[in-house]
């Protein structure tokens, strides 16, 4: 069996395309001449039963976003606010880390009595407070010693 000549020629009927609606055209099809501004343009004769889908942008789309004031964290305890990023009203988690009043302190501690230098590191005072989110883990806010 010999195979058809030229590219395939697809109709395309909405909803779905059958295989047996593909068809094969031996040679190209005719040019038409289509003169705009003095310039010659060649076009292609519109075919039957073909669907012309015309590229149109989608219509634009209107996005309402409300501004809501999200207050400054100050506490180092648990603070009940509303997360910028998930938008939930959710009571914060807080860890304690090392910051610079911790490293400053166990510095001073160490020329006073070096076997005290590891004190700031576990006193809560000296730490860092660092509150987040318990539904996204997002950080809003860091409370420095």
């Amino acid at each position: 069996m010999s195979e058809p000549q030229g590219a395939p020629i697809q109709k395309i009927d909405p909803p779905f395309m059958l295989a047996s609606d593909v068809t094969y055209q031996s040679q190209p099809p005719p040019q038409v001449q289509v003169e705009s501004r003095g310039v010659t343009y060649a076009e292609a004769p519109p075919q039957p039963n073909v669907v012309y889908v015309e590229n149109t942008p989608p219509p634009a789309q209107t996005v309402i976003m409300q501004d809501t004031y999200i207050a400054p964290i100050s506490s180092p305890l648990p603070t009940t606010t509303t997360c910028p990023n998930c938008r939930n009203m959710v009571t914060t988690i807080v860890t304690e880390v090392p910051g610079s009043t911790t490293y400053i302190l166990s510095v001073i501690l160490c020329f006073v009595c070096f076997v005290l230098a590891w004190l700031p590191f576990v006193m809560s005072g000296c730490l860092d407070k660092v509150h987040s989110c318990p539904i996204c883990r997002t950080v809003l806010a860091t409370v420095r010693a």
